[in-house]
């Protein structure tokens, strides 16, 4: 790919380099056989000398712009090239599909004390790409859990199985007891909260970025909004940022690094209120005395919220009550941290 890029650029270059000078050269031509022509119809005394001045001046308006179309015309391949990109990316459809109406909260309110279940569960990318096999896990509403293992073992993509942001290959996905298929997608966000490593924000201020697609708080102004952040413990987040809830955000945007970013984030998945709330390294650019903070923020979650942090070293889950081995396309409970670090031990 790099080659054809790298041959293209060249042809693209070649191009433009001759068509300047092209343009140029035919208009610096019509320019000087009008000079010569109007001359001799000056001597002649057919024109004068006024009216030949006006020629010359509408023959080099007319190749300007001839001139300047050759000097766009790379930039206006780049455009159509990125224009293609677009078509293509809007063309995307997901290949997820969403009840209208999903489950009735009052029909999956048991007494079962599990929040997530998964049975027998594989998942691949593509027929060469497996990741996860056979995997099955119980989840139970009010316990923290952990995923480690290797980059790549597949500890992301098992919880965005959990978050139905994909579908397994085979098994099931349980949620609350019922498949997670047969819930909405509002529904899946009312219970599901999921912070990633690398947060996704929209541009605007900081406060509509907290606001969006939580239907509970978004109506509310910003002084409300700050009212709401100090009654759950998340104004001193706020005000690490210069302009607070006014600070925009954009692509732009110096003032706010990546870290900040993962605040936000944070923010928007806690006042959610879910059920279920997954860290996928959350904290891994966040310093030392704010990861304590959010902890504390963490600890004072509704006793019901179950959590799953995933890490790749294990004193980020230090007060994890069971940690999940994921690695091999498998899935292997080692208990909490001290039986965990046994384990460690004697696969060594």
């Amino acid at each position: 790919m790099n080659s054809k890029l790298q041959n293209n650029s060249i042809k693209s270059s070649i191009i433009n380099v001759i068509l300047t000078p092209f343009y140029d050269f035919g208009g610096r031509i019509a320019i000087m056989f009008t000079l010569v022509l109007g001359l001799s119809k000056v001597a002649g005394g057919e024109i004068t000398f006024g009216l030949l001045l006006s020629y010359l001046i509408y023959t080099e308006r007319f190749y300007s712009p001839l001139l300047i179309m050759s000097q766009l015309i790379t930039s206006m391949q780049t455009s159509m090239a990125a224009l293609s990109r677009i078509q293509n990316l809007l063309s995307i459809k997901s290949k997820l599909s969403w009840p209208a109406k999903g489950v009735l909260f009052g029909d999956v309110e048991k007494a079962t004390k599990k929040i997530l279940e998964i049975e027998n569960m594989s998942f691949r990318y593509d027929e060469n790409t497996s990741v996860l096999q056979d995997v099955s896990l119980t989840l139970v509403k009010g316990k923290k859990y952990a995923f480690v293992g290797p980059t790549g073992g597949g500890k992301s993509t098992l919880a965005y199985l959990c978050a139905r942001l994909f579908d397994p290959s085979s098994g099931k996905v349980k949620l609350k007891g019922v498949d997670i298929r047969k819930y909405n997608k509002e529904q899946i966000t009312d219970t599901i909260g999921f912070i990633l490593q690398e947060p996704f924000l929209f541009y605007g201020s900081i406060a509509q970025n907290i606001k969006y697609g939580n239907n509970a708080i978004k109506d509310l102004d910003d002084n409300d909004l700050l009212e709401l952040l100090k009654k759950e413990g998340l104004d001193e987040i706020i005000k690490r940022f210069p302009q607070g809830l006014s600070t925009e955000v954009s692509k732009s945007s110096e003032n706010i690094s990546l870290g900040q970013k993962q605040l936000i984030a944070f923010v928007r998945a806690v006042l959610r209120k879910p059920q279920l709330l997954i860290l996928d390294e959350a904290t891994a650019n966040i310093d030392t005395l704010t990861e304590d903070m959010l902890e504390v923020i963490i600890r004072n979650l509704p006793k019901e919220t179950t959590l799953i942090t995933i890490a790749h070293r294990l004193n980020t889950i230090e007060d994890a009550d069971v940690i999940f081995f994921i690695g091999g396309k498998k899935v292997i409970q080692a208990g909490n941290l001290e039986q965990a670090i046994k384990y460690l031990d004697s696969k060594n």
